[in-house]
């Protein structure tokens, strides 16, 4: 495999009121050449900017250029768009007119003046950049059991589930402590996954990326957390080392993965 692989663990679905409050997701900007100063706040459940695969929520993204551009006392047009394979949000104005953008730490974006378009600087909310092998130990997709029952050893009929979910089970090795731990957490990766259990849970299905150096997608994958992954629970990569940590996940598959 050539160049660098990047994977990635993408929420696929939140609710903005539970993760920031009662203002929900907030956005704000100043526009020229008055300096009127605008404050948007995005409620309800979202997809962070990621076309909605197992999930009903509404696309982030397009929601707030939505809001954005309603919002505008200059007949601004705004566009945020999400791309999935550097993991950045632009905030753009179609008319090429000049704004300052307050900080966005759901779009990781640092407060900007004098722009017309501003991308992400640094890892977004509901991002997580996996430090190594994200898919680490795992031996493929397989079938839950008890899925059959027959009327005994001898008899040759019985009863089966023709279909059922696939399970498919893998680790992320070598995480940093900082991406593990919300307590330990930084300004450029603000986002843990400490707060992806809480968030995810078994109710909320997460993307996994993996993407090579020429922007190639090696494959997509839809996941939920099983019953008995829902704990967040890392260990030591190595004993008594607390700066690399590795995370089991024990996880169904969503239809319609690419692989």
């Amino acid at each position: 495999m050539a160049g660098t692989v990047d994977k990635t663990f993408i929420l696929a679905s939140f609710n903005a009121v539970d993760e920031f409050g009662a203002n929900g997701i907030q956005i704000s900007w100043t526009e020229q050449p008055y300096g009127d100063d605008i404050v948007v706040n995005l409620t309800g459940s979202y997809t962070p900017g990621l076309e909605a695969v197992g999930s009903a929520y509404p696309n982030m993204a397009s929601a707030m250029a939505t809001a954005m551009t309603a919002a505008s006392v200059n007949g601004y047009v705004f566009n945020v768009d999400y791309n999935r394979y550097s993991n950045e949000y632009t905030v753009s104005e179609d008319l090429s007119q000049t704004y300052d953008i307050g900080n966005t730490p759901v779009l990781g974006i640092s407060a900007g003046t004098g722009l017309d378009a501003y991308t992400s600087d640094y890892d977004p909310h509901y991002i997580i950049q996996v430090a190594n092998l994200c898919m680490a130990h795992r031996g493929g997709i397989y079938e839950p059991g008890q899925i059959s029952e027959s009327a005994g050893t001898w008899q040759h009929y019985g009863i089966s589930k023709s279909y059922v979910r696939q399970y498919d089970d893998f680790s992320a090795t070598m995480e940093t402590q900082a991406a593990v731990y919300r307590a330990h957490s930084t300004a450029g990766t603000p986002w843990t996954y400490q707060a992806f259990y809480e968030t995810a849970r078994n109710i909320n299905p997460f993307f996994v990326y993996n993407v090579n150096s020429t922007s190639t997608v090696l494959s997509s994958t839809i996941h939920y957390l099983r019953d008995e992954s829902t704990s967040f629970h890392p260990a030591q990569a190595f004993q008594d080392w607390n700066d690399r940590w590795n995370l089991d996940f024990k996880t169904v598959r969503e239809e319609g993965s690419l692989e």
